[in-house]
């Protein structure tokens, strides 16, 4: 019996001390650290990859592509309203901070181009447009908003792209709710606006009207 129990505790002993060997986890260890600073570890680099320039479309087949995001266009309004507060504040300088460089002006009625402060400083001497202070000469909820690819198709009740428009700009249709007061002829039935992509913000390159200062 005696012998018996000094097997087992013998085995268990034994046991003990192999499984501790076996399992217990075993580093790399050093009694000094470097003198020198540590580094990271390397990274690969890949010379042979090249990005081109940011675009708006892509093709998956060219491989690695930086894309620019895709311009919001109802963001094409902000410079419009600002256009029709400056008009009716009659104010040149305020006009001026959502005009594209070069922007113009075209009278549909006989397709002439003028540079944009010029015909509304006439206009501006000629009428009253702060008439409109309390009542706006469009509405809000009637403007019309396209894209290029939104005019590529010729359909009922679209306006037709003006030639100056590219790719992408954004073409902004504006009724007039009140062309005038009294005798006065102020605005056109409607009023186009191309708007230009400077970056991320929208300037108005051209405005098309159906109207001339005599």
């Amino acid at each position: 019996m005696i012998w018996l129990y000094r097997t087992v505790a013998l085995a268990s002993v034994l046991c003990v001390y192999g499984c501790g060997n076996w399992f217990s986890p075993r580093f790399e260890t050093a009694s000094t650290l470097p003198e020198e600073p540590r580094k990271p570890d390397g990274v690969a680099i890949d010379r042979d990859s090249y990005v081109s320039d940011a675009r708006q479309i892509g093709r998956a087949s060219e491989g690695l592509l930086a894309l620019v995001p895709p311009i919001d266009h109802t963001e094409a309004l902000r410079p419009v309203r600002v256009f029709f507060r400056a008009v009716v504040a009659e104010d040149i300088r305020l006009l001026s901070t959502v005009l594209a460089s070069g922007a113009e002006y075209v009278a549909t009625g006989n397709n002439s181009r003028l540079p944009m402060t010029q015909v509304w400083a006439k206009r501006f001497d000629k009428f009253d447009y702060a008439l409109y202070a309390k009542d706006p000469p469009y509405r809000e909820n009637t403007i019309e908003t396209y894209r290029f690819e939104d005019l590529t198709s010729i359909l009922p009740g679209r306006p037709v792209p003006p030639l100056d428009m590219d790719h992408n700009d954004t073409l902004v249709r504006v009724p007039i709710a009140r062309t005038g007061y009294g005798y006065d002829r102020l605005f056109g039935d409607e009023m186009l606006f191309v708007i230009r992509w400077v970056g991320r913000q929208p300037r108005i390159q051209t405005v098309y009207e159906d109207y001339s200062v005599q």
